[in-house]
């Protein structure tokens, strides 16, 4: 049986249900902008680009057709979070820690799931 994450969060939370929406939809913005200034950071190095677009497959004209789609910022928190020193390299140029990184990249992930 699978129980939708907002049902498990529900039950954990005591807060009105209107506030744990709005923490929601806070928390994927969040997701949604670190993941956007994570392209901005990848494709300002050449380098970092042409390793993104030959590990996923993005071409440039589907890359900047769907850009701001969830699935495309989730690939490239994966793509940084897979080197640590890009990872690294990329927190501490925007002011997040690492871990932040990493938990944009893991909420963008579980809204792509959950939405399947």
């Amino acid at each position: 049986m699978h129980i939708p994450k907002d049902m498990v969060y529900s039950i954990n939370d005591t807060r009105p249900i209107h506030d744990r929406k709005r923490t929601q939809a806070a928390d994927r913005n969040r997701a949604r902008l670190i993941a956007l200034e994570a392209l901005a950071f990848v494709f300002r190095e050449e380098r970092l680009a042409a390793r993104f677009l030959a590990m996923t497959g993005i071409d440039p004209t589907t890359l900047r057709e769907r850009a701001g789609d969830d699935a495309i910022l989730a690939a490239v928190l994966a793509f940084l979070a897979a080197h640590e020193p890009d990872l690294v390299a990329f927190a501490s140029a925007v002011g997040y820690t690492p871990h932040e990184v990493g938990d944009a990249a893991r909420h963008l992930a579980e809204e792509r799931t959950d939405s399947n």
